[in-house]
Order: structure tokens, then C-alpha cells, then sequence
């Protein structure tokens, strides 16, 4: 109770800064209590809806402790809350309606693992190693080969048709619609599959918190995630310009 109220109850930027600024000392026990409850059991449910409820805390973290999570080990239970968080909402939730329950469950940490990920490199890359695993990374940068291979073979073949014939015979597509290396189950594909929920404030911030991991670059976001799933957020960077429906 006391931690939702303190989630609940936060200040203007303004005030929290003095708050900051007035009683490091205060600040820095909370931010021991913080780390104690996260390294609390997940197997408990209330010990982790205290987790939860911590989570909250950190979407507005002050200077400096995203260091203090990564020394204390914080980014590992807040990537494991995050598994949790997806089966939840997939695996458990599978089939039932998308609801504003699912999306209240989900969005916490997808929006904390976004901005701590946005303010510390470190964290960034943890995070993403957790997400696109780095043994795997043989494998995707030879599928992305491939497919570029693929590609050129289709611009020879296509110029060739028009050479032969005055007209072209068909074109590939020159995005990859699904992505190149994701497993079914993964956490990769996990995060993918919540791209198109229904819900915008989950496909959003899933989207964002991808989008961050793969450092903004939107050649890396689609061969990653795939051009189908990829397309809300890129319009949403102004990178694309989806149709209008007729």
C-alpha cells in the first residue's frame, strides 16, 4: 500500500528535484529499498506485486541511479519482470479479449525499460542483449545477407525481363515484411507480437522501446521486426506515409 501511494502520489518535476536535491540521504535509502525489492522472489504473487508496484517508482528515476541499478543488479530482475509481464499477457491472457487490464499489466515495464534504456548506454545494451541475444547474432547477420542477396538477385532478374522483353516481369518487394530471426516463444517474438495489439498504448510503447534497442536506425527496425509490424512506428518517426484506404 505504501509503495502504490508513494507511485501514485509523486510530485512536479520541480518538486521532486528539490526533494532531490534537500535530502540525498533519504534519496539514496529509497533507492536501497528499491533494489531490496526487486531482488525480491517472483515465485511470491506479493512480494512481486510489491515489484510491481516499484516499477512504477523508476519511470521517473533521478540522476545517477540507473548506475546504481546496474551495479546492484537491477536490470536483470527488471528484464525478468518483463518475461513474466509478456507471458502474462500471451500466454496466460491467450485468447481473451485485449483489455485495458492486459495493457495496465504490460505497460510499466515496457515504458521504465525504455527510458532507463534512453538514458544509459549500459543499461541500452544489456537490454537489448537480453532481447536479441548475442549467440543468435551469427545467425541473424547471415539471414540479413541472404536477404540482401536475394534482393539483388531479383533487380538482375527484373532488368533483365525489361531488357528482354520492354516491360517488367514483377518486382520483390525491397523490405523484408516479417521479421528475419525471430523463434517462436522468444522474447524477441514476444515483443513483435504486441507491434499489432490492438491496444495503441502497448503496440506504442513496445514499438518505442524496440525502436530505442535498435538505436533509432530504421534499416536495423525492420529487418529485426519486419516491414508488417514495423510500419505503425515508423509513421508515427515520419519515416513512412501509410496509404489512405479508399
Amino acid at each position: 500500500f505504501a509503495l502504490r501511494s508513494m507511485s501514485g502520489g509523486k510530485g512536479s518535476g520541480s518538486v521532486q528535484k528539490t526533494m532531490e536535491e534537500e535530502n540525498p540521504e533519504i534519496m539514496t535509502q529509497l533507492g536501497v529499498i528499491l533494489i531490496d525489492i526487486l531482488h525480491l522472489s517472483n515465485a511470491d504473487r506479493r512480494s512481486y506485486e510489491c515489484k510491481l508496484a516499484a516499477i512504477i517508482l523508476l519511470m521517473d528515476p533521478p540522476p545517477g541511479f540507473s548506475q546504481f541499478l546496474v551495479l546492484n543488479h537491477g536490470i536483470t530482475q527488471l528484464t525478468q519482470i518483463l518475461w513474466i509481464q509478456l507471458n502474462e499477457i500471451l500466454v496466460e491472457r491467450a485468447g481473451m479479449v485485449q483489455s485495458e487490464q492486459s495493457s495496465t499489466s504490460i505497460l510499466p515495464i515496457l515504458i521504465v525499460l525504455n527510458i532507463l534504456s534512453q538514458a544509459d548506454p549500459m543499461i541500452k545494451k544489456k537490454v537489448k542483449e537480453y532481447v536479441f541475444s548475442p549467440e543468435e547474432e551469427d545467425m541473424f547477420m547471415e539471414k540479413v545477407q541472404e536477404f540482401r542477396n536475394d534482393l539483388v538477385v531479383a533487380k538482375d532478374n527484373t532488368a533483365s525481363a525489361v531488357n528482354s522483353s520492354g516491360a517488367a516481369a514483377g518486382k520483390k518487394g525491397s523490405k523484408n515484411m516479417h521479421p528475419l530471426n525471430a523463434p517462436e516463444g522468444s522474447t524477441r517474438w514476444k515483443l513483435i507480437k504486441l507491434m499489432t495489439y490492438t491496444e495503441s498504448n502497448v503496440k506504442r510503447c513496445t514499438g518505442e522501446l524496440l525502436w530505442t534497442l535498435c538505436d533509432s536506425n530504421s534499416n536495423e527496425f525492420v529487418l529485426r521486426c519486419g516491414f508488417g509490424n514495423a510500419v505503425h512506428m515508423l509513421s508515427i518517426k515520419g519515416l513512412y506515409k501509410i496509404p489512405a484506404s479508399n
